[in-house]
């Protein structure tokens, strides 16, 4: 039975040992992260201004299909990014102001399609 316990010790001290390195590991690429991420959506939303003054319909739409397919790679990075912080407990408070400039993103791009439609 002691055996037991001391071999339920030694896996937990190990458990946390290792969510610490994880921990550690997440601080180290968060900023990485985060900067790529802005510079993703610094890119679209420079793309998004093109579409708006782009007077050729028809290319407009094609850029709009292009930065809709990047629009969605963002997300899925967001959502990864959200889905590894909670799995070491960690908030990613980062990710609330990204999502919301890729929200405003989304929106703009939305009246655009309502443009090129008409």
């Amino acid at each position: 039975l002691n055996q037991a316990h001391a071999v339920a010790r030694i896996e937990s001290a190990s458990s946390a040992s290792s969510n610490a390195v994880s921990k550690e590991a997440w601080e180290d690429q968060k900023q990485h992260i985060q900067n790529e991420l802005q510079s993703k959506l610094k890119e679209l939303h420079q793309t998004q201004e093109m579409i708006e003054s782009e007077p050729d319909v028809d290319l407009k739409q094609s850029m709009m299909m292009q930065v809709r397919q990047q629009q969605l790679g963002i997300a899925t990075q967001l959502s990864n990014v959200e889905n590894v912080g909670s799995g070491l407990g960690i908030t990613v408070s980062f990710l609330q102001g990204l999502q919301g400039q890729l929200d405003t993103i989304n929106s703009k791009l939305d009246a655009l399609a309502v443009d090129v439609k008409q």
